[in-house]
């Protein structure tokens, strides 16, 4: 192997990952764009197209987009004027998986919420396992309704 000296080494891998990050960087700024379009499309009243625009983009991954279909479903889940809304509860999730902390919370009230209609011991310990991660992850709003289920 030819020994390109320190210079030239610095060089070929720039050269090799410029790309990669201009790619990388454009894929970020066409999912904003996506995840602005969807949030324009569901407050001009049309869920269903934001959905379909915010899927593709949470089903590869990307937390903001999981975070953000988990929001819309649990709204029109709430309002009822769309019949058949999927469970928001597994885009939280996927997003909870992924350090969101935003997740973790609103999983926490989702299940604190269960535990107060039910009293279900196991949505309790939901709840705190959800509101404790949102808690370790820096998201003061948590600490409060868990120190009200404790």
């Amino acid at each position: 192997m030819q020994d390109l000296g320190e210079g030239n080494l610095i060089k070929t891998l720039l050269k090799r990952l410029i790309p990669v990050i201009l790619i990388a960087s454009f894929s970020v700024v066409a999912d904003t764009k996506e995840m602005d379009e969807a949030v324009k499309r569901y407050y001009a009243g049309f869920p269903e197209e934001a959905i379909s625009r915010l899927k593709p983009l949470a089903l590869s991954g990307d937390v903001d987009a999981q975070y953000l279909l988990g929001n819309i479903l649990y709204s029109l889940s709430k309002e009822g004027t769309v019949t058949g809304i999927e469970d928001p509860v597994k885009w939280y999730k996927m997003a909870a998986d992924q350090n969101s902390a935003a997740a973790n919370y609103a999983l926490g009230a989702i299940f604190h919420n269960k535990w107060i209609k039910s009293r279900d011991k196991n949505e309790a310990v939901n709840a705190i396992i959800y509101y404790q991660k949102a808690v370790e992850l820096e998201y003061s709003k948590a600490q409060q309704p868990l120190d009200r289920i404790k």
